[in-house]
């Protein structure tokens, strides 16, 4: 979740926000951006808002795509 979660805290950091202010601002708990970011959870619909929030269309690709990265490296170690 290296680019995905190095995107989200430019973009916090951009707007002088915290995780908390995100929050409170798309209506989900910060717990679950903390998890989602630290790639603890996986939440399609929360990449969504997020994306749609910081206006980055291409936000969810990215997700998408370090997630399947994720899942062939553990595929690979076993």
């Amino acid at each position: 979740m290296q680019n995905f979660t190095r995107i989200i805290k430019e973009k916090l950091d951009e707007r002088g926000m915290t995780i908390n202010k995100l929050a409170m601002e798309i209506r989900v708990r910060d717990l679950l951006i903390r998890d989602v970011m630290a790639g603890k959870k996986t939440s399609r619909p929360l990449v969504l808002k997020m994306a749609d929030y910081f206006q980055i269309p291409e936000l969810l690709y990215i997700y998408e795509k370090e997630l399947q990265e994720r899942k062939t490296k553990k595929g690979a170690n076993k």
